[in-house]
Order: C-alpha cells, then structure tokens, then sequence
C-alpha cells in the first residue's frame, strides 16, 4: 500500500503560515471581531481520520517510514535481521541474491529453519514466481510456533502480498492472520499488524467495496498510522469527484462521517486550489458540498451519522435552517458551537452565549497550543470557544467577563487575553482578576515565551499587571507582582531610585533620578514595557505585533451576516485611550528613561559634567530611533551646558555623570553667589547704616527740645 499512496501525500499536509525571519505569531480573534464570531473554524482531516472509528485492541504500532513523516527513522529490514540472527545475518545478504528459492534454501543450511524458508520464499517473491513464494511463505507458517519465533509474521505479511490481487480472500486471510499473530504475542519490530489494514483494504478498494475498505483504512488511521490517514484521504478524493459513488456511500455509517470530514476540512481542495497533476483523484467541484447536503436531507436526517460535524458543514456553506435541524439532534461541544453561531445571526445574544458555555463545558480543556494540519491533535476547539465567548463578552462592554473567557483560551489566545487585561480592564479591576485567577505564580517562565503552556498563563499575567502598577507609580503593589527572584530585586532597586528623587538634597535627587533612568533604559522592557503595542515584551522587544484589537474592520462577503454589533463600544474606546502608552512609541520606556535623565539635570549645576552627561545619555537612548527627540536634548545642552571634550559625539560617546564633582561645584557655586550678593549689598549696608544714625541723632535732638 505504501509504494501507491506516495503521489498522494505531497497534497496531504498543508504548509502552515510561516516567518522566514520571524517567530510563530499567534492567532488572534479581536483583531476581526466579526470574522471570529461569524465564522466556523474548518478542524484538520487528520484528527477527524483518526476518530473516525474507535482504536482497534490491542493497539498496534505503527512503524512508517517515508520523506513526509517527521518522526524518528524506524528500523531497517536489515537492522532487525541482524537482531534476529546475530553473526548468521550476513550470509542473508548472500541469500537474497541467489537465482531461485530452491538454491537460496540449499544456501541457508545451517540457519534457523524459519529464516531458511522465509529467504527462499523472499528469492521467489522478487523473481516474481509467486506461487512458489506462497508454497515457501506458507511452509513457515507450519512450522510449530517456537520454531517461527523470527519469521512468522513476516512469512503471514508476504504470503498475503503474494497472493494478492489474484487470490483476495485468501490474501485478506493472511493479513488477518499477521494481526492475530501479533495480537498473540509475536513480535513486530517493522510494524505489519498495522500495515496489514491498508493491504487488506487496498483489496476490498479493488474489489468495489468502498465501505470495506473505508473501514480497514480507519481502524489503521485509528492506530496513529499516517499511512491510513493518507489513504482515506485519497478514497475521500475520490468518492466526493464521483457523484453516484458518493451517494451510495452516505448509507454506509462510517463512510458519511469519512465524507463529511473531508468536506469540512478541505475547503481549499473543493475550491480548487490544491488540484495538481499528481493528486490521485481529479479535485471536487464546489458544488459537491450542496450535493452531498441535499442527498443527507433526502435520506432523511433520522439517518444521519455524526449529526455535529453535518451541522458544522451545513453552516459553513450558508445552509443555515439545515444546520439548526442538525445542531438540535446533537448536544456535543460541536452542536453548541454552531448554535451559538445561529443565535448571533439571529441577533440572540443571551442565547449565543448560553451555547458557548454549554460548547465550552464539552470540550476538553487544552494544555497547549493547538498543532499544524499534521498533528492528531484537533485544533483547540475548547480555548477557540472560550476566545469567541470572550469577544461576544466584550462587544457586550462586559469587560472582566472578557477576561475570564480570554484567559480560559490562553495560551492559544495570549495576544487578545493581554490586549483586555492591558488596555480594557481598569488597573484596579485587573488586581481582582489576578488576586482571583491567578494569586499564585507558577513555574518561572521558559526563555521562549512565545512558547508558553498553560501553566505558565499565571506568570505572564502576574507579570503584565506588575508591569501596569509600575507604570501608575504604585510601587507597593508593583513589587509584590514580580515573581522572577532577579527582576524582583531590579524592580525593588528602580522602586528605591524613584523614591530616593524624591526627598535629599538636589544632588543625591539627581543621582537617584539618573538611577530610576538607567533602570528604565536597561530593564524598562521588563520592568515598564507593555505586553503588546507599542513595546511588544511578549516577544522579547525584537519583533512588532502591531494592535489592530481596537479597529472595526471592513465586512468581509464570506462572513456570515450577524444581526449584532460586534466591533468596539465607546466604553471600550474610552478604556483603551486611558491605558495608551505616554509616549505612545516604540520602545516608549526608551522615552521614560530618557525624561528621567533630564529630570537629573534639571538638578545639577548647569556647567557641571554632570549636567552635560546626564543629557547625552538622554540623547544616546532615543538616537536611533527618534533622531528629532535626540537632538531637543543636544541643542539643551548646547544653550546651557559646559563644554567637553567627547561633546563632539554627543549621544554616542557619553561620561558617566560625576554627581560628586557636581556637588562640589554646587557648593562653590553657593559660596560664589553669597560672596557676590554680599558685594552688591555691602554699599547699601553702608547707607542703610548712615541713614540709621542721622535719623537716631535727630530723634534724641527733638525729645530734648
């Protein structure tokens, strides 16, 4: 089977969306609020392959080699052999090449009597003379079980192969028999039990028994083989291209949930956009989804198997009175969700969200991000409703119940969950949420963010918030937020220059400004930055996420018209222009650190050292990115300060401020203006002083007349 599915599975995997310089940016669902909530997500065939039917007992493993599987090579047949006969193996090599069975089997005296006739049966199999490969195959098989130990099921494989297309009942018995043998106990080191479905169902496929063979592929697909999984894709193909094919299919249980996947999974294929020359079936038209819809109604919907996944198709193609007949036959997690997706299109907003909490409470929980097209996994349907609950939530101006839905689908949706906790929510409604939700850290965060768990949601939040409280100059409540050992003692130093420049002489004030900046400029990412726009400290500052979670796109054809508004409110608006940025630019503690330092100055004598580094530092931290901010603080500098000799590169080439020389003098300064005001006052003294006496003289001459 393997040889004959290769051409088919270039088309099975879907590249997935990638940055060639960047790192795997979320998905996110506020950015097109309309989009989210009218829209059904499409799932992946692979999952929906391997569910298909329950896993066959004992579960087999598979062992599959081949280019497009991504998993650790398997064994070789040489490998195993060398295993199973020791120093004896290389004289196999010898065996295989020789004319014919009966010399192979002469040649093989003194082996094992098993790998004697196994190898004389595998020299006449490559000759092509199959019915001495089947007498030679089946010889093995007589052998009493302790003697077939090593070859056994291997002798069941080929024999099956063998006989195969000639003789299909008797080949489909020699596959049965390898997975009774392996069910018994023997080994399979090359994985035959499992590959012995796809041959048995490549002979019911040859026979026209599409329902057989759909069956066999399952239960191989069901035992995490991509081989089966490939092959109902190419069935799938291949029924949904012929329409009386697909017809007589839908009465058969497992071949209507098989259609059913592959047309709720494969849209791009029924718009055309995967048909190349080497696709084994000639790609569906677009109409085989209304064909296949219409056939389900005739039958009548008393008939009908996997009632969700028809309702979610239904939906998705605009048939939306048959997508509510079948969403109400059903109260799995997938029924609800396309009733909730009813109730917004009918403008029922308390009803779609009643359908989201009941989807949501069907689903299991996530404990990762979802995976690509070639994952077994589905595509986090629990956090995908949670995230839309979320966006209703919110549309709704009901901001912390946002929150909770958003952060319930976190990690897969951080980027929104971050954009409510930062910009919606009030800080003081942001502190109950987490003393709530999140009051105790977890596990310190991987140095990948990007690629957070679960159980890493706790810190990221804890730390958004700490970062907020910073921002607000509540200290107190900052550093009891920062979790990392590391950035909590940065933290308590910041905190600690911040409230130093508040109180002391101006020189200790300016040094400790110059500090809080330092801090600012060297740490601000971590102590001050925002998790999304304008610092991006999800992402480490190195790349720009943008935030268009504010914006209300243009309505889009292939969205479903939903009778609600579902963009921004004027309370969200307001909330979200509160909690901007100040300033509100790239790096905006860059800016912060950069006013510090001249708080600093502001304290120093202007014609210190002090005076000229502190602003060049300024400079240095906003040159690059703001060239005109820059130069505000060089052309500060000019009109008021000292000159120096590294002037010349100001903002690349900066001193370290001398707060000691600058306290120096200060303190000259001081006594120089004393000693000049008291020059300029000595005469008036003098006056004053004359003035004094005559009026005390007069005074005296007139009290004895």
């Amino acid at each position: 089977m393997r040889r004959h599915l290769e051409t088919a599975l270039a088309a099975l995997f879907i590249a997935a969306p990638a940055s060639a310089c960047g790192p795997y940016f979320p998905e996110t669902l506020l950015d097109d609020r309309a989009a989210t909530l009218s829209q059904l997500p499409e799932g992946t065939f692979a999952y929906e392959a391997a569910h298909l039917v329950p896993q066959p007992k004992p579960a087999f493993k598979p062992v599959e080699r081949a280019d497009w599987i991504w998993t650790e090579a398997p064994p070789a047949r040489d490998a195993v052999e060398r295993t199973l006969l020791g120093v004896d193996f290389e004289r196999t090599l010898d065996i295989r090449r020789r004319e014919n069975a009966a010399v192979a089997y002469a040649a093989g005296e003194g082996l094992p009597e098993d790998a004697r006739r196994y190898l004389a049966g595998a020299v006449a199999f490559q000759a092509g003379d199959m019915a001495e490969a089947m007498r030679r195959f089946a010889s093995v098989l007589e052998l009493p079980t302790a003697d077939r130990v090593r070859y056994g099921v291997w002798a069941a494989y080929m024999l099956g192969r063998s006989q195969a297309p000639g003789d299909a009942a008797a080949a489909a018995k020699a596959f049965q028999q390898v997975r009774a043998l392996v069910a018994a106990g023997a080994a399979d080191p090359l994985g035959m039990a499992v590959d012995s479905y796809g041959e048995e169902a490549r002979l019911r496929l040859g026979a026209g028994d599409d329902a057989g063979a759909i069956a066999l592929y399952a239960q191989q697909a069901a035992l995490d083989s991509k081989f089966g999984e490939a092959s109902l894709l190419r069935v799938a193909r291949a029924l949904a291209a012929d329409p009386a094919r697909l017809e007589r299919g839908i009465a058969d249980p497992v071949t209507q949930r098989l259609i059913t996947a592959y047309l709720l999974t494969r849209s791009d294929e029924l718009a055309g956009e995967s048909a190349t020359s080497d696709t084994p079936a000639a790609p569906a038209s677009p109409g085989v989804v209304e064909n296949f819809l219409d056939a389900i109604a005739r039958r009548g919907l008393d008939h009908v198997e996997g009632a969700d996944r028809l309702a979610a198709l239904a939906y998705r193609n605009g048939r939306y009175d048959l997508a509510a007949q079948l969403a109400a036959k059903d109260s799995d997690g997938l029924a609800a969700w396309v009733r909730a997706k009813l109730a917004l299109r009918a403008g029922d907003a308390n009803a779609a969200a009643a359908a989201y909490a009941e989807a949501a409470k069907a689903f299991p929980v996530e404990t990762a991000v979802p995976r690509d097209e070639d994952s077994r996994e589905p595509a986090a349907p629990y956090c995908r409703v949670e995230g839309e609950a979320g966006t209703l939530a919110l549309a709704r101006g009901e901001y912390v119940s946002a929150l909770e839905h958003l952060y319930a689908a976190a990690p897969t949706y951080w980027m929104d969950a971050a954009f409510v906790a930062e910009r919606v929510l009030t800080l003081d409604e942001l502190r109950q949420f987490v003393d709530k939700h999140a009051s105790v850290a977890a596990k310190p965060l991987a140095a990948d963010a990007g690629n957070a768990v679960r159980e890493q949601q706790a810190s990221l939040l804890r730390a958004l918030l700490a970062r907020r409280l910073l921002r607000s100059e509540r200290y107190d409540d900052a550093l009891a937020y920062f979790d990392d050992a590391t950035l909590k003692s940065k933290a308590t130093a910041y905190v600690a220059a911040r409230r130093g420049a508040e109180s002391g002489d101006r020189i200790r004030r300016a040094e400790q400004w110059y500090r809080a900046a330092v801090a600012a400029r060297e740490d601000g990412l971590d102590l001050l930055g925002y998790e999304l726009d304008p610092d991006d400290q999800y992402f480490g500052g190195d790349f720009t996420f943008g935030n268009n979670f504010d914006q209300t796109p243009a309505a889009t054809k292939s969205a479903p018209v939903l009778n609600l508004p579902t963009g921004p409110g004027a309370g969200e608006r307001e909330r979200v222009a509160a909690s901007v940025a100040q300033p509100n630019a790239r790096f905006h503690y860059r800016y912060v650190a950069a006013g510090f330092a001249a708080r600093a100055a502001d304290l120093v004598p202007s014609r210190s050292q002090a005076y000229a580094a502190t602003l060049c530092q300024a400079a240095g931290w906003l040159l690059s990115r703001d060239p005109a901010a820059a130069r505000a603080y060089y052309d500060r500098y000019v009109k008021h300060g000292p000159y120096v000799e590294w002037a010349a590169d100001f903002g690349n080439r900066c001193e370290e401020p001398d707060f000691v020389g600058a306290a120096k003098r200060l303190h000259a300064e001081r006594i120089a203006a004393a000693n000049r005001y008291a020059r300029k006052a000595l005469p008036y003294a003098f006056g004053i002083g004359a003035l004094a006496l005559v009026v005390g003289v007069l005074w005296r001459r007139r009290r004895r007349t």
